[in-house]
């Protein structure tokens, strides 16, 4: 098995190869961290079977494995995990022309992508699900559409490495960016979090997509 000792793995899968020629020409450390894998490049017409295609073929490579061994089921919760490597943690997540995959030995993982091209006006944006504080750091933002989506990407991405998904309320937890914007401060609100310890990391792309993952520590 291929040495996978505290290491993450971060694809982007682009649905095809415009959309990945424009993301790989994002700044700041995004080109050093994340792999990006043109998914209309893969012999697989149906989106569903390709998406799960993609993600055995990752976990495979990830762990050394033939595709053919990758077994994937799922907690009550939903949460998905690999049956032959239970510490091997991975989360996925998909936003307009683009998913997300992220792979961990480190610890529960939770990823989130999101594009803030969305087709959702900044008066529709659902800032009142953030918390006050949250709330807060957004008005005082110059782009508050792209703070929103900093902060949205993160919340979504704990709640996916709790593995609890919304049956915690987004109202339980603050995570406020940091200055250097890649990071950010986790504040729990309820005695259930206030143990767990988390590692944040963000990236935006040049043309608006937030990645964003969460490791539990």
């Amino acid at each position: 098995m291929t040495n996978i000792k505290n290491h993450i793995q971060i694809w982007l899968i682009a649905n095809d190869i415009n959309s990945a020629v424009v993301s790989t020409t994002s700044t700041s450390d995004f080109n050093q961290d994340v792999k990006v894998l043109i998914q209309s490049l893969l012999n697989e017409s149906n989106k569903a079977m390709r998406d799960d295609m993609t993600l055995k073929l990752l976990l495979a490579k990830y762990i050394g494995q033939s595709i053919e061994k990758i077994k994937i089921k799922r907690t009550v919760l939903g949460k998905p995990f690999l049956v032959s490597h239970p510490k091997i943690h991975f989360s996925v997540s998909h936003t307009r022309n683009f998913s997300c995959i992220a792979i961990s030995s480190m610890g529960e993982i939770g990823v989130d992508i999101e594009n803030e091209e969305s087709s959702l006006k900044d008066q529709d944006l659902p800032f009142t699900a953030l918390s006050r504080n949250e709330q807060s750091f957004c008005l005082t933002q110059p782009n508050k559409r792209r703070a929103f989506f900093s902060i949205w990407t993160a919340k979504e991405a704990f709640l996916k490495a709790i593995g609890c998904g919304l049956s915690t309320p987004l109202s339980d937890f603050s995570v406020l960016p940091l200055p250097n914007d890649q990071s950010y401060h986790f504040i729990p609100h309820t005695a259930a979090l206030e143990s767990i310890q988390t590692t944040f990391k963000h990236y935006l792309t040049e043309d608006g997509v937030h990645i964003t993952y969460c490791i539990l520590t």
